[in-house]
């Protein structure tokens, strides 16, 4: 009987062994599957500059960022999604993307009370603030190719009027 029960023993071992290889390889997996299409892309070209990595990166363009010879593979990766409206201006081609924003409710960051960035969560907010209601704004991001290169990105907001 010791032998079965020995048996029996080491073929729950071997199960349990089996079970958390295979646990530790579904979770390794899933972790490879966390990684944006942009950070994907960052890490597959490391000939990037690291302005160019740190705006994919981000997955935002801002006003005047240093976009000049990203590619609109590169751009549009950036975005996330196709441009609203692809066309000429001034002769230059531009793509431009259209965003409705700013239409929740929300509390006012805290350099607008003067708190110092990084001092803590809200910690200029005096006690009794309320959340504020941002206005709607839209928010339009163009950037201006030549050729496959692009060469400036312009955002402009503009506010919804109620």
């Amino acid at each position: 009987m010791p032998s079965d029960t020995n048996d029996l023993f080491q073929n729950r071992l071997r199960m349990i062994k089996k079970s958390t290889l295979v646990l530790l390889l579904a979770f390794v997996a899933s972790l490879s599957g966390c990684a944006t299409p942009q950070q994907a892309y960052v890490n597959q070209h490391p000939e990037l500059s690291a302005e160019h990595r740190k705006i994919i990166a981000a997955g935002r363009l801002v006003d005047h960022a240093p976009v000049a010879g990203m590619t609109r593979e590169q751009i549009r990766l950036t975005m996330g999604v196709d441009p609203t409206q692809v066309t000429s201006i001034n002769g230059e081609d531009a793509w431009v993307w259209v965003k409705k924003r700013g239409d929740s409710l929300t509390l006012m960051d805290e350099s607008d009370h003067g708190g110092s960035p990084g001092a803590g969560s809200f910690s200029g907010l005096p006690r009794d603030s309320e959340p504020e209601t941002k206005k709607p704004m839209i928010i339009r991001t163009t950037v201006f190719f030549h050729g496959n290169l692009a060469t400036r990105v312009d955002v402009t907001a503009q506010a919804l009027s109620l």
